[in-house]
């Protein structure tokens, strides 16, 4: 199990299950998420309120997704491993893997 080493956290509530979610500023993410775990930006998804991001190890395979708020706070909402992309998306479709 992984573990990010981020400070504050907070729990949020999805459905009775509590899931322990990591906010900081998206600057110290990116560099923690880097350095502990080897990941960097694989995708962003924008929306009206705020961007989800995807990060990704692909020696490892782990990979976490971020929410970030328009203020520049960063919260990790899941994590994983053995992340598999759609052989259906372009080739073209990331920008780096």
């Amino acid at each position: 199990m992984r573990t990010l080493l981020l400070t504050p956290l907070f729990l949020l509530s999805f459905g009775g299950a509590a899931l322990a979610t990591q906010c900081v500023d998206k600057r110290m993410l990116d560099d923690q998420l880097g350095k502990q775990f080897g990941e960097s930006e694989l995708a962003t998804g924008l929306s009206k309120s705020n961007a989800v991001k995807i990060y990704r190890n692909p020696a490892s395979q782990t990979w976490s997704m971020v929410v970030i708020m328009p203020n520049g706070v960063a919260c990790v909402v899941a994590t994983g491993e053995s992340m598999e992309i759609s052989a259906n998306l372009p080739v073209n479709h990331f920008r780096s893997m």
